[in-house]
Formats: structure tokens, C-alpha cells, sequence
């Protein structure tokens, strides 16, 4: 049991926490190989050590997120502890592990270094000590079956914690374990650079046949160049909270949230990226999170829900787009011929246009005129698809560091909803993938999405669940650019209808293909991103197939050749997986 001071260590920020629990953990391994401390008081302190782990990942990942960068690298046992344990928690909570098997693999990273405690507490490791530790797996299994300190899965994981080469079945725990632990140990084997992005390509580049280059990616994309809410140094401003950026602009905020008062850095074009600029701080963040939250919106108004990107300016359609709608909308001349006119009159439009086509055709080398592709895309489909690839291209220009998962979720939902709409009648393809982009945009970029994850929710079907955040003003805002650019009546109605369940839409048979095809889109994503199973039994899942006359056979086909077609990652190795 801990002390009333061991408790009470416990009661500051996550940062603190986190740093105390590591403190605790360190402490309890020296009485114990001091023989200070009985065996059964030590398995009971670790598994205490566990459950808070795992509580303050749950209530706090973002200042754990924050933490995890934010350590510098040296080769004590306190900071190697405190490293492993937040990577297993970061990967574990990307996979969406079940809390039980999470605590497995936190024990575990608790026990895996018992045997080298005396030579990881001098620090300093040299080459001789780092071979010591990699051949210490065995001994430390042994150690810890004979004082009665495994538990659960501990000892399989220890003795795969450096295996190069993976057996050919490995659980989704261990893999997590394994690229934790091979992740940490290497850091002290490398002359590592100071910022982690180079860090993580050092290690794609020299240490292919130790880790998974699939598994560094997990981590470089859970956390990007430059995690919001880093607290960063640089150049001669320091204490500096990193907020996002926006055509090499970078936003930050004082760590003194009481002078909110935002600090721009430009980056020129002979300067090198960013985030070598940024000397991480020594001491941990103490950021106020949920006050920061509020000064976002304050100081960045186009981070806020209400508005962001949404001022009339930010998405008023271009007069080019509204030449193209009239080119193809008008009955005078050759629809096709004008459009290629008014093509040629924009030439970045026309060479768009032209490589889409390339994609389409999978021959990156085609000779295509902006009349093949026209010909090819079909005259109709051009403006919705340059509708849609206008609206994504204003709004990737801001990036922070859900960015390129929320691009994913993107394109794995407009993949689908491509797939799906080959089971209707009157939709499309690009109307489909155009229909995800105007639901989709509200989520893509706001002010608490910019900061943090929310775990995908499976308990429904809606766009909300995809991002598991729920945005009052989303629908408003999609009606908004939907009208501004498009202004179909069924697709209006579809945003309306998008968080209903289908058996409640009693319209056309439009308006319930339309909502069944971004039910199930959304349906792919989660599959696809979060790595959980599903059963296809679901009654709103049933209805939504029954809508588009599909099974549930022919539903999983068209997810596999969407995953294989478009090369989306996804947890699961073996791929897709549905319970009976």
C-alpha cells in the first residue's frame, strides 16, 4: 500500500503525476533488491503503480502526450521507465486496447529492467552494458517466476521485448511492447538528434530489421512534427505553447496563459523546418489545458467552432468554380468544349484536372488533354469534383497534428461512399465522396480536434462518432458551404437527416440511399482506423444494406477492395475482421 505522502504525491498535474509515479516505481525496485520490501508487498505496489497509470492516461493523454516529448533523453532508470511506460499507453490508446490488457503491459515494463537495475541506475550506458541488457530478457523472466512477480502476460512479453523477428502470429499487446521497448533501448544505442521527428527517421534509416517501419509510423503520426500543446522554446522568445500552423506561420501562445497574447513566427524559405528550431523544455508543462482550450478560440477565431473557416470570405466559391458550374449547366453550346475553354483559362484547374485523371487511369505517364479527362471523369461529375477538391485544399492549408489522420478518415469515407454508390441509381461517384467532404469539414479542424484525439465511438453511425466529438453547430455549418457551392435539395436534406437513424427518414428513396451510404462510409472508417471488431447484425447497420439492396457479404468485399486499392492503414494486420 502507498504512504499517506506516496498518495499524496499523486494529487498534482498529470505531469507531476506522472513523474512521481515513476519516482515510486523506482524507489520500490531498489527496497526490494535491498530486500527492504517482501515480495508480495512489491507484486501488490506494482499493480497499484499500474491502475494509476492507466487512470491518468484515461483522464489526462494530451499532458502525457505533451510529457512524452518533452523528456529529455538520458539513460537513467527513471527517465527509460518513465519513456516506456508513456509509449505503451500512447500506441495502446491509438489501438484502442482493452484496459485490462493495457495493465498487463504496464506491469510488465515495470519488471522488464529488474535484473539491470544496478547498471541502469549508474546511467550512462556504454556499448558492453547495452548488450548486457538486450541478452537480460531470460534472466529476468527467471528472476521474476522464482520471487512470484509475473502477472498476466508479463513473462511472454519480456522475453519477445527485443526480438528482431517477429513470429509470424503476434497479439496486438505484444507488437505494442515490443516496438515500446525496441523504441527506448535504441535511443540509448544512437547518437540521437535533439528534436524526436529525426529521432523516429534516424530509426527507419539504420534500424530496419529491429522495428517495424509500419510501427514508427504509429508513433510519428500519433503524435506529428510538432504536438499542440508543446510547450517549446525558440529562437529568443521562450515558454512558447505551439498551436498550429498555416502557410509556414507558426501560432503559439505564452506558457503565462495570463498574457494571451498570440506570438507569430514566419519561416522563411532559406531558414531550415521548424521544429529544428525548437528546444523542447527541460521541466515539464504545467499548461492549463481547459483554459487553454478557451483562449484558443479567443485569440485564433478561425480555430472556433462557429467560425472557423466559415467567414464569408474563407469560403465563398471562386469565380472560376461558379464559370465551371455554368459551362457544364448551360444548354447553348457543347457543354464539353466550353468547359475545356474555361479550363484552359486556368491552367492550375486544367493540369488538376488533368493528374486526377492520371489517378484515375493508374498511368501517372498518360498523355491526357483537359478534353480526355473531361471525357474520361464524365462532364457532369467535373464540377463535384472540383467543388470538392477546392473545399480541401483551403482546408489543409492549417495543419496541426490530427491533420493527416483526419485526411485519412477522409479519404477512407469518400472511398467508400465511392464504392457504395455504385448500388444507386442517381448518385454518382464524386456526389458521393463530395456529400462525406461537406458532412466531414466541420470535424477536420477544430479547436479542441486541432488538440487532442477523442476515441471513435461504435455506439452509432453518425459523423459525429467518427471524431467522437459532438459539435453543436456542425450540421449548420456543412448547410452552409453545401448551399454556397451546390445548393441540391437532397444533399441539404442528407446533412439534415446525417446523425438520425435511417428507419426515421421516410422521404424518397434518394434521401435513404444518400444516408445510407455515408452511415456505412463512416461504418468503413471505424473499421478500417480504430481496429475494433463489429457485427454486421446491427439493425441500423441491416437497414442501411437493406437501402442499397446489399448484404452483408457484398458490404465486407467492397470494404477489402477499398483497403486494397487505396492502401489504407489499418490496425489489424490480417485486415478487416467482423464478429458473427
Amino acid at each position: 500500500m502507498q504512504t499517506s505522502e506516496e498518495l499524496a504525491s499523486l494529487q498534482n498535474n498529470a505531469a507531476s503525476q506522472a513523474l512521481n509515479l515513476a519516482k515510486l516505481h523506482n524507489r520500490t525496485c531498489l527496497l526490494f533488491l535491498q530486500q527492504k520490501l517482501a515480495v508480495k508487498a512489491v507484486k501488490t505496489k506494482y499493480l497499484s503503480i499500474a491502475n494509476h497509470w492507466i487512470k491518468l492516461f484515461q483522464k489526462a493523454p494530451i499532458e502525457l502526450e505533451i510529457l512524452f516529448i518533452q523528456t529529455q533523453h538520458n539513460t537513467s532508470q527513471q527517465a527509460r521507465y518513465l519513456k516506456t511506460n508513456l509509449l505503451i499507453l500512447l500506441l495502446a490508446r491509438q489501438k484502442n486496447l482493452h484496459l485490462s490488457l493495457i495493465k498487463q503491459l504496464v506491469y510488465a515494463a515495470q519488471i522488464r529492467d529488474i535484473t539491470n537495475f544496478k547498471v541502469l541506475h549508474k546511467g550512462g550506458l556504454d556499448k558492453p552494458a547495452n548488450g548486457l541488457i538486450r541478452k537480460s530478457s531470460i534472466k529476468c523472466i527467471q528472476f521474476c517466476a522464482k520471487h512470484g512477480l509475473s502477472y498476466g502476460l508479463s513473462e511472454q512479453l519480456i522475453a519477445n521485448q527485443y526480438r528482431h523477428q517477429s513470429p509470424p502470429v503476434i497479439g496486438l499487446g505484444e507488437q505494442i511492447f515490443n516496438t515500446s521497448c525496441e523504441y527506448i533501448q535504441l535511443q540509448h544505442e544512437l547518437d540521437f538528434p535533439c528534436d524526436w521527428p529525426s529521432r523516429v527517421n534516424k530509426l527507419a534509416i539504420k534500424c530496419a530489421s529491429n522495428i517495424k517501419l509500419a510501427e514508427l509510423t504509429l508513433i510519428y503520426q500519433s503524435l506529428s512534427e510538432i504536438p499542440a500543446g508543446s510547450l517549446c522554446s525558440l529562437k529568443q522568445q521562450t515558454d512558447l505553447i505551439y498551436i498550429f500552423s498555416e502557410n509556414k506561420r507558426h501560432y503559439f501562445l505564452p506558457q503565462d496563459l495570463a498574457k494571451a497574447k498570440p506570438y507569430i513566427y514566419q519561416e522563411e524559405e532559406q531558414e531550415e523546418p521548424l521544429y529544428k528550431q525548437i528546444q523542447f523544455s527541460e521541466q515539464p508543462s504545467k499548461i492549463n489545458i481547459s483554459k487553454l482550450f478557451a483562449l484558443i478560440t479567443e485569440c485564433f477565431p478561425q480555430l472556433s467552432e462557429a467560425s472557423f473557416h466559415f467567414s464569408e470570405l474563407d469560403i465563398q466559391p471562386s469565380s472560376e468554380i461558379y464559370q465551371i458550374r455554368q459551362a457544364v449547366e448551360q444548354k447553348q453550346d457543347d457543354p464539353v468544349l466550353t468547359l475545356n475553354s474555361v479550363l484552359n483559362q486556368h491552367p492550375i484547374w486544367q493540369q488538376e484536372l488533368e493528374n486526377y485523371a492520371k489517378t484515375i487511369a493508374n498511368n501517372a505517364e498518360a498523355n491526357l488533354t483537359s478534353k480526355n479527362a473531361i471525357m474520361m471523369l464524365g462532364l457532369n461529375r467535373v464540377p463535384y469534383w472540383i467543388i470538392r477538391r477546392a473545399l480541401e485544399v483551403n482546408l489543409f492549408k492549417i495543419q496541426h497534428q490530427n491533420t493527416h489522420r483526419f485526411s485519412k478518415y477522409l479519404e477512407s469515407a469518400q472511398a467508400m461512399a465511392h464504392e457504395l454508390s455504385s448500388e444507386t441509381e442517381f448518385i454518382y461517384p464524386e456526389e458521393a465522396k463530395l456529400i462525406i467532404t461537406f458532412c466531414y469539414y466541420p470535424y477536420l479542424y477544430n479547436a479542441q480536434l486541432a488538440l487532442k484525439s477523442f476515441p471513435m465511438e461504435l455506439d452509432s453511425l453518425s459523423t459525429e462518432a467518427v471524431f467522437g466529438l459532438k459539435i453543436e453547430t456542425a450540421i449548420s455549418l456543412s448547410q452552409t458551404i453545401s448551399k454556397l457551392w451546390l445548393d441540391k435539395s437532397w444533399i441539404n436534406t442528407l446533412i439534415d437527416n446525417q446523425n438520425l437513424p435511417i428507419e426515421r427518414v421516410i422521404s424518397s428513396k434518394q434521401d435513404r440511399q444518400s444516408l445510407a451510404i455515408l452511415k456505412l462510409s463512416n461504418l468503413a472508417t471505424h473499421l478500417i482506423y480504430s481496429g475494433q471488431e463489429i457485427s454486421l447484425d446491427n439493425s441500423e447497420i441491416q437497414m442501411c444494406l437493406k437501402s442499397l439492396k446489399m448484404t452483408a457479404d457484398m458490404f465486407q468485399i467492397k470494404l477489402i477492395n477499398c483497403i486494397e486499392n487505396n492502401h489504407f492503414y489499418s490496425p489489424r494486420e490480417s485486415g478487416i475482421k467482423f464478429t458473427a
